[in-house]
């Protein structure tokens, strides 16, 4: 992502694709200015007032957990929703494409 998000910016923390202890979570960069206008559900959650009683802001980015989220499927969704799409391999798999499915039909 670059430049930081005036509106304040974050880290989704995801399930690692590996099984390995010492990668239990991966870091995904976000903008919480973003998201909301792709959703309303991140609308909803990334909004005053939750976002201003989580102290979200540009000087104090904060860390949103996603365990239960598949992380392939999250990774290619946020980086779809922040137009980053030419980090998303040209030709992915069904079953990543499913699983992106699956999240934006949460």
């Amino acid at each position: 992502m670059e430049g930081k998000d005036p509106h304040g910016d974050g880290t989704a923390t995801r399930r690692a694709t590996t099984t390995a202890p010492t990668e239990r979570f991966q870091p995904l960069e976000i903008s919480f200015s973003s998201l909301p206008k792709a959703s309303t559900v991140f609308k909803t959650m990334l909004s005053p007032p939750w976002i201003k009683s989580q102290g979200i802001s540009a000087e104090n980015p904060k860390e949103i957990n996603l365990p239960e989220d598949n992380p392939e499927g999250m990774e290619i969704l946020c980086l779809a929703l922040h137009f980053s799409n030419d980090r998303i391999n040209t030709c992915p798999p069904g079953s990543l494409i499913f699983d992106a499915a699956i999240l934006i039909d949460k």
